[in-house]
C-alpha cells in the first residue's frame, strides 16, 4: 500500500515538474537573426542566408523573395539544451541565394 502512495506521490512530482519546465520555456522572448555566409557573390555563386529564431522551435519557414536573387529552402535546422534545468531551443531556416544579374545589393530587412 505504501508503494502505491509513493507512486502517487512521484507521479504528481514529475507531473509539476514537466508544467514548469514547459510553461517556464513557453514565456520566454523569442529573439530574431538573420545571416549570411559571404559578403561577395559572383554570378554562378551562390550564399547561404540563415533566419534564426532562439527562444521557439515554432515558426514555420517563411516566404523569402529577394529582388534580383533566386531563393530556395533547404530546410530547418533544430537545436534544444538543457543546462542546469533550464530549456532553450531554436530553429534556423536555411536558404540559397543565387544573383542573378550583377550589382551591389541589400539584403533585408525582414518582417517575420
Amino acid at each position: 500500500m505504501r508503494q502505491s502512495r509513493d507512486k502517487k506521490i512521484c507521479l504528481v512530482i514529475l507531473g509539476f515538474l514537466a508544467f514548469f519546465l514547459i510553461s517556464s520555456n513557453s514565456f520566454s522572448s523569442v529573439r530574431f537573426e538573420i545571416s549570411v555566409d559571404k559578403s561577395i557573390i559572383s554570378l554562378g555563386e551562390y550564399a547561404q542566408l540563415n533566419l534564426s529564431f532562439s527562444g521557439t522551435q515554432n515558426i514555420s519557414a517563411p516566404k523569402v523573395e529577394i529582388k534580383d536573387f533566386k531563393v530556395n529552402y533547404l530546410g530547418p535546422s533544430t537545436q534544444i539544451s538543457i543546462i542546469n534545468g533550464r530549456i532553450s531551443s531554436s530553429i534556423t531556416h536555411i536558404y540559397t541565394i543565387f544573383p542573378l544579374k550583377a550589382g551591389k545589393f541589400k539584403i533585408g530587412p525582414f518582417i517575420v
